[in-house]
């Protein structure tokens, strides 16, 4: 889940994860989904929203798709063939 912390002075974009997941550092496993998600919610935020919406979009499209989800989401996808998915909806 992507989140947002605001305060009268700044915005701190970030995933709603409070677990590292440590163990899968190098191992090419994470869903970037959330970290992605962030970065969408603040183009939204500085008024680039047709950016955001890009993101949003190409994302829901490999999810729906469902021919390449990571581990979590019952797939065998790598990290790098997730993002790589998703930059192909992008283009």
């Amino acid at each position: 889940v992507a989140g947002a912390s605001y305060s009268p002075d700044c915005v701190v974009f970030e995933p709603g994860a409070r677990h590292t997941y440590s163990e899968a550092v190098g191992k090419n496993v994470a869903n970037p989904t959330a970290m992605l998600l962030c970065g969408a919610k603040m183009l939204h935020h500085i008024n680039l929203h047709h950016y955001g919406d890009m993101i949003k979009n190409a994302i829901a499209k490999v999810l729906i798709d469902g021919k390449v989800k990571t581990k979590d989401l019952g797939g065998q996808s790598t990290t790098n063939d997730y993002i790589y998915a998703i930059i192909s909806q992008l283009r």
